[in-house]
Formats: C-alpha cells, structure tokens, sequence
C-alpha cells in the first residue's frame, strides 16, 4: 500500500482547525507585507542619513586621519545610525508582532539587551567588511569586484566557523542534550555523520 502524501498534509492541516489556519494566514500574509515596509523604510533611512550630511559631517572631521580609518568610521556609522533609526519599526516586526501571534515569549528587556550586542558586533564587523570593499574600490578599478566577491566569501565562511563559538554563545546558552528518546535518534545521526556524540548540544533560544 502506497502513502498517500497529498491526503497525508491534507488530513495534518485540517486537524488543525480553522483558527489556526486563519491565523496562520494572516501571519504569512503579514509576513510578506513586512518585508515590502522594511524595504521602504530601510530606503527612507538611507535617504534621510544622507540628506542630514551626517556623513560627510563625520568624513570633515576625519579628513586629517587615515583613509583606512575614514572609510571603516564612515561605514561603522552608517550602520549604527541606520539601525537605531529604524529601532521603532524593528520593535513592531521582531517583537512586538512576533509577541502577537505567540512565536516568542521573550521580555522586551532581554529583546534590546541582545539587540544591543548585535548592534555592536554588526557595526565593528560590518564597518570593517565595508573598508575592505572600500579599499579594493581604489586599488584594483574595474576589478574590485571580483575581488571583493572573494572577501565576501572568506567573511561569510569566517563568520560561519566562529559563529558557534564566539558569537551565538553571547545570546544563548548551551548544554548538552539530555539522554533520552530524542539524543539517541541524534547519536545515531551523529556517527552517520561521523560526529562525536560529546558535540550534541540544546541552547535555550
């Protein structure tokens, strides 16, 4: 007897009832919405940064430092400003909303504390990424591209190493699984994988 999979998700959705689904919709329907409002008001930050000459501001009292220095304040800048003026909208579509339709729990406190390390780690990591790119800009010409393509790869394969250990531990917190029903389906994963059973770990975000 074959498995009907189209019936199968048919009769998992319906079990769900029609509040669920309704709310589900909505939430995705949302979801969409967001996205376009974060994109508009990314783009009215970007305009209005630059019509306040903030920049250029910070770039005059800069002019006698190094160029290396100039671009990575500039971009460090620019990223700091950005996001605490989108701050608000930021509050609405991962908090408050996400709070709304029940995804989270966590206290708003522990939202801008967290939201805090992130900001500093983005601004010094993000204003450096842009130096390079800066840098390859006025030396290589027509073909800084290609080579900032190759420091976009080595940042995002760097980031994906350190991430784990250096990062996400600032935001949660990690143990080991707990025996049972769930660790052993992982162990046996893990020696698939031909990973040590002691690299099993839950974090609590």
């Amino acid at each position: 007897m074959s498995f009907d999979v189209q019936a199968a998700t048919d009769n998992y959705i319906n079990a769900l009832g029609p509040e669920a689904l309704a709310r589900a919709a909505a939430y995705t329907s949302g979801s969409h919405w967001t996205l376009l409002w974060g994109f508009l008001i990314s783009t009215a930050v970007a305009w209005l940064v630059i019509k306040l000459q903030v920049l250029d501001k910070l770039e005059d009292k800069l002019k006698h430092k190094s160029l290396w220095l100039r671009s990575f304040a500039i971009s460090g800048a620019y990223l700091f400003l950005s996001s605490l003026l989108t701050l608000p909208w930021t509050l609405y579509a991962d908090w408050w909303r996400e709070m709304s339709y029940g995804k989270t729990s966590q206290p708003l406190s522990d939202f801008l504390s967290q939201g805090s390390v992130s900001l500093l780690i983005s601004t010094l990591l993000g204003g450096l990424f842009l130096s390079g790119v800066y840098f390859f800009i006025r030396r290589l010409g027509r073909y800084w591209w290609a080579w900032s393509g190759g420091l976009t790869a080595v940042t995002v394969s760097t980031l994906m190493l350190i991430g784990p250990l250096w990062i996400e531990p600032l935001f949660n917190k990690y143990t080991p699984l707990p025996p049972g029903e769930v660790r052993e389906a992982l162990e046996e994963l893990a020696k698939q994988a031909k990973i040590q059973p002691d690299r099993i770990f839950v974090y609590n975000g």
